[in-house]
């Protein structure tokens, strides 16, 4: 399940296959070609530059907030928090290597993706790292002649 929170409280909390459905039913279609998490992450973010944007942004996600509490996934999540009982959790595990570089790779994989969405990020950043590789190689040639 997917949890989205902003000033506090929950927008969405659900199944991840709703989030896009709900948004959408919300008023807030997620574009084409845009990571779904992403654009929900900044339609429930306060706009904190200028109070214009600050206020029209935090009227949005109260009106996000209270369409969440009218929903049934708000209903279905406040009666299984009450059936259950609270437990003591001790963490005793400590992340392995492994984890940690796999972990990395999903990062470095997310990333790549998301510039490839974008052309002209994936050009900035392919001339801004031909750039980078031409000054390291010039800068080699010069220790070694």
């Amino acid at each position: 399940s997917i949890t989205l929170m902003s000033e506090g409280s929950v927008v969405y909390h659900g199944p991840r296959e709703e989030l896009i459905p709900r948004f959408t039913e919300w008023g807030h279609p997620c574009p084409d070609f845009r990571n779904p998490l992403d654009h929900y992450i900044d339609v429930v973010s306060v706009d904190r530059y200028s109070q214009d944007k600050h206020e029209l942004s935090g009227v949005r996600v109260q009106s996000l907030i209270q369409n969440y509490r009218r929903s049934d996934l708000y209903t279905s999540m406040t009666e299984d928090l009450d059936s259950k009982k609270s437990v003591d959790v001790k963490w005793e595990d400590k992340p392995v290597l492994s984890e940690l570089l796999y972990k990395l790779g999903l990062v470095v994989l997310r990333m790549n993706v998301n510039v490839m969405r974008s052309f002209r990020a994936f050009g900035m950043r392919s001339t801004v790292g031909l750039m980078f590789a031409t000054m390291i190689f010039g800068f080699i040639l010069r220790l070694s002649g």
